[in-house]
């Protein structure tokens, strides 16, 4: 319910700074118990199988595991809204020069999200990595998760400064016009969805 909480807090106008931040904080620590059960999942699996059957259980899985073995999940509501209000989708919305320029001064002082999606990619497979190996590196492992969790928290951190910036540029109803674009690509990518699974995926 955490990420719905803070995708409907993002939806308004009046951000509700309380609201968002509390949301924030239970997805944070959301994502960083589901690291630790899968690291305490590998750490028991290591106890109760052999090599040989740690082998063995592997392959058997290979193809039936659903979502990441490292544990790291894909961005929710949240980020889908987040990509939907990029700069170039605000300036779309008819703002005027001053607005224009006031979001280009405030968006530039927000830090990139590439730089640390690629840093979290790389973590992720190496997390992988060492869960693949029966003889787990259970220090590297706690590493790995530590900075894991630090990319997702800066991730969250740069989603929260955007809606700030967009507040402070756009008009009330240049947001609803936002709202209401957001709103399409939520139901485009829904329908989407119910496509693919009726064409036999995941």
């Amino acid at each position: 319910h955490a990420r719905m909480d803070l995708f409907q807090a993002y939806r308004n106008y009046s951000l509700d700074e309380r609201k968002a931040e509390s949301g924030r904080e239970r997805i944070s620590r959301a994502q960083l118990e589901l690291l630790g059960i899968h690291l305490d999942n590998q750490i028991a699996l290591r106890n109760i199988l052999s090599a040989d059957q740690f082998a063995a259980f592997r392959d058997k899985m290979k193809g039936r595991m659903h979502g990441p073995e490292s544990g790291v999940r894909p961005p929710g509501q949240e980020s889908l809204l987040d990509n939907i209000m990029s700069k170039e989708s605000i300036r779309n919305l008819g703002l005027n020069s001053d607005q224009t320029k006031r979001l280009e001064q405030l968006w530039r002082k927000i830090p990139q999200k590439a730089p640390i999606f690629q840093k979290l990619r790389r973590d992720s497979e190496s997390l992988a990595g060492l869960y693949s190996n029966y003889g787990l590196d259970v220090a590297a492992a706690r590493r790995l998760i530590d900075a894991i969790h630090q990319d997702q928290d800066q991730l969250s951190d740069i989603s929260h400064a955007r809606q700030q910036v967009i507040r402070t540029v756009l008009t009330s109803d240049q947001f609803d016009l936002l709202k209401q674009e957001i709103a399409k690509k939520i139901k485009e990518r829904h329908l989407g969805k119910g496509q693919w699974r009726r064409r036999g995926g995941p």
